[in-house]
């Protein structure tokens, strides 16, 4: 009971003392725009999955993209959507979940397993073309 009552008064006062302040500044972490890779560097990265798969593909510098969040990402860990991924599935193939169109952020779009380019590339097979658009940083 006395070691319960001193863990006690202990959170109490750490937590008073938090909440009024006297905790260690921490440094402000940089906008997720900021930490973004060069376009010419993330463009080089999608067409170097490509050119892996070797499928056909067009990557455009979009200067009017607006980033917003990624719908592939796990709600716990929302990132920037910077890639607009345009499929053209091949409708001959039975696709349980063809995409069509996706704003992913770029961890999505050159995962090498189960990136947004590489499923674009594999359903649309190798006549047909995948356009990819980058937000300009």
């Amino acid at each position: 009971m006395i070691a319960a009552q001193t863990t006690r008064q202990r959170c109490r006062s750490a937590l008073g003392a938090w909440l009024r302040g006297r905790r260690h500044q921490i440094e402000q972490t940089p906008a997720s725009w900021a930490l973004l890779a060069p376009t010419a560097v993330r463009v080089a990265e999608i067409e170097a999955v490509a050119e892996e798969m070797h499928g056909a593909i067009k990557v455009m510098i979009d200067p009017h993209f607006t980033p917003g969040e990624c719908t592939w990402c796990a709600p716990a860990r929302p990132e920037l959507a910077t890639v607009r991924v345009c499929g053209d599935p091949d409708p001959e193939q039975d696709h349980m979940k063809p995409l069509f169109a996706a704003e992913v952020c770029h961890r999505c779009a050159v995962n090498p397993r189960t990136g947004a380019v590489r499923q674009a590339l594999i359903e649309a097979g190798p006549h047909r073309l995948v356009e990819v658009e980058v937000c300009e940083s």
